[in-house]
């Protein structure tokens, strides 16, 4: 098989994006795609709106501090 032939499956696996992932920006779950020319832009179907690998990365920090700090809070019984 040649690449032209291997190419429609590679569109058609880079459509799907990454279902199952919540937008940062709206919450919603609908399909968020990544930009593949520079692998840090990502673009929510919900909303249409766009974020990038930084703001995910972000998001995520402030939500290991807070994780982290329910994690050592003593057990309630």
């Amino acid at each position: 098989m040649n690449a032209t032939q291997s190419k429609p499956q590679t569109v058609a696996l880079a459509r799907r994006g990454f279902p199952g992932i919540r937008c940062p920006l709206c919450g919603s779950e609908d399909v968020q795609t990544l930009a593949l020319d520079e692998l840090t832009t990502f673009r929510c179907a919900g909303c249409e709106d766009e974020y990038t690998a930084g703001d995910v990365r972000e998001l995520l920090s402030a939500w290991s501090a807070v994780l982290a700090w329910i994690d050592a809070a003593p057990a309630q019984n």
